[in-house]
């Protein structure tokens, strides 16, 4: 995702909220000032990632949903059809198409 997109997403979202589990992650109690630092873990954590499957590409898909990837990128990478569903969209999370892809997916035994 677009560190900048993302970063400004993540201080909206939890603003000033505290959270032991970010300050752990992040070395910060709050991502409001300290976006840099937030930014750096995130750049340190895709990195790390990318690194990970250096050497074993065909196990990692790396998508921009931002830039129309879709169905097409995610199925492929799991071989199984493009299913006649809507691909959901950004910020509007929906638990029921979530759902029927899960359920879409175990005819291809996928485990969840």
């Amino acid at each position: 995702r677009d560190e900048d997109k993302w970063i400004r997403s993540f201080v909206n979202y939890f603003g000033y909220k505290i959270s032991p589990t970010r300050e752990k992650i992040y070395g910060v109690k709050s991502p409001i000032g300290n976006e840099e630092r937030y930014l750096e873990v995130y750049r340190q954590h895709n990195n790390a990632v990318i690194e990970y499957f250096n050497n074993r590409p065909n196990d990692l898909l790396i998508v921009n949903w931002e830039k129309g990837d879709g169905w097409k990128e995610l199925c492929n990478f799991l071989d199984v059809k493009i299913p006649n569903l809507p691909f959901p969209h950004e910020n509007k999370l929906n638990y029921s198409l979530i759902s029927k892809f899960i359920r879409y997916l175990k005819q291809y035994k996928y485990k969840f």
